[in-house]
């Protein structure tokens, strides 16, 4: 399919994933194989499917977890007071194992809180270092001396800080950004801001096509299908003239 539609491999940023074994197989799902080739890609869990699995605890722990967000909501100093008996001990212990196994099943990656704020208003970065640190420890191939300095002569560009002001950070970096004078900082923002947060997309496509393609257009052909899809699919609002 890549071939098909000439996607360099070595091309990919990173992918999203809903956790199924065929995606996320150590050895034959598409992850790994596209790792073989792509060892810098980053792979991550749909952040709607961990929102599902979270809310799907199912009836054994249903009330326990209602009881828990009740006492969440007393102030700390009551909670201290009235809840010092053994089901409190429960509930802690509970908390604990379901943080320890989220830790586990959604050990992705994580963003500093300086790359984040370089996403959001790079100007307002304070500590240089610690920024260069968390962008390395996610993209090996960032030079830590390099985004260093590209960052002190971006902050000290006056031009470039108005025109951030005038836009959005999605504007100023897709556009505006001045990739020729600082190229490792508009590749670490382009790469981040075109990362998918869930398989939204992907799963509401394939929605989409189960109702074009039902049980009454079994002569559908693919290109026809395709075509219905692309139509169905589309951000682009048609504006028809009376």
């Amino acid at each position: 399919m890549l071939e098909s539609r000439n996607i360099d491999v070595k091309s990919i940023i990173s992918v999203t994933t809903d956790g199924a074994p065929a995606m996320v197989g150590r050895e034959r799902g598409l992850v790994a194989r596209l790792k073989e080739d792509n060892p810098d890609m980053i792979s991550y869990y749909c952040k709607i499917h961990q929102s599902v699995l979270c809310a799907s605890l199912g009836y054994e722990y249903g009330e326990l977890m209602e009881t828990i967000m009740k006492l969440v909501n007393f102030p700390r100093s009551t909670l201290l007071e009235e809840r010092k008996d053994e089901t409190d001990t429960k509930y802690v212990q509970y908390i604990e194992k379901l943080i320890n196994n989220f830790k586990v099943r959604f050990d992705d990656f994580v963003l500093g809180k300086q790359f984040l704020l370089f996403i959001q208003n790079p100007f307002l970065v304070t500590d240089i270092t610690e920024f260069s640190v968390e962008a390395n420890l996610t993209w090996k191939w960032v030079d830590a001396a390099k985004i260093q300095l590209e960052l002190i002569d971006f902050q000290e560009n006056v031009a470039l800080k108005q025109v951030f002001c005038d836009c959005t950070p999605e504007t100023f970096w897709s556009k505006e950004g001045s990739p020729a004078n600082f190229p490792t900082l508009h590749r670490l923002a382009a790469q981040i801001l075109t990362m998918f947060g869930s398989t939204y997309c992907c799963k509401s496509a394939f929605s989409i096509m189960n109702l074009v393609k039902n049980k009454f257009r079994s002569c559908m052909t693919n290109e026809q299908l395709h075509h219905c899809l692309r139509l169905a699919i589309t951000p682009i609002v048609t504006k028809f003239r009376n």
